[in-house]
């Protein structure tokens, strides 16, 4: 069985198998309240926010992933659909005028640059790391006789 679904599982820990049931519930849950919901946009978006919010709680107990990157990783995507749904609500048009729709895309556009900028620093810090390597020894000591 193991073996078989292998892809389910070899992601998380071993202490934490059954996350996996929980990561595919949130991306059903996700992907169904646009399609169950389909007349009432601000329903969609609630569903969808209170579904990764409580994931998010969830993951950041549990941490599930065998690397701790990646438990960072899948917090801060988390926060960051969360900011993107927020700022969707906002683009709706009916709560302010234009000039709040200008202000409300500059800082979209300047959180997405920051956001850009991030990855490229962790990218370049993480090529550094492979393609430099740190001495594994201070001082190597050798005892010949």
């Amino acid at each position: 069985f193991l073996r078989r679904f292998r892809f389910l599982f070899y992601h998380f820990s071993v202490k934490r198998y059954y996350y996996s049931f929980i990561h595919s519930t949130r991306s059903l849950a996700i992907a169904l309240c646009p399609v169950l919901f389909t007349g009432q946009p601000r329903l969609q978006v609630m569903l969808v926010m209170i579904t990764v919010v409580s994931v998010s709680i969830l993951q950041a107990h549990f941490r599930p992933w065998r690397i701790v990157t990646c438990n960072v990783l899948d917090s801060i995507l988390g926060v960051n659909l969360l900011l993107i749904l927020a700022a969707g609500v906002m683009l709706d048009g009916t709560l302010g005028g234009a000039g709040d729709d200008a202000t409300l895309q500059a800082c979209l556009y300047v959180y997405l640059l920051c956001i850009l900028l991030a990855g490229l620093i962790a990218g370049s810090t993480y090529s550094i790391k492979v393609l430099f390597p740190q001495k594994r020894f201070g001082a190597f000591l050798c005892h010949h006789k």
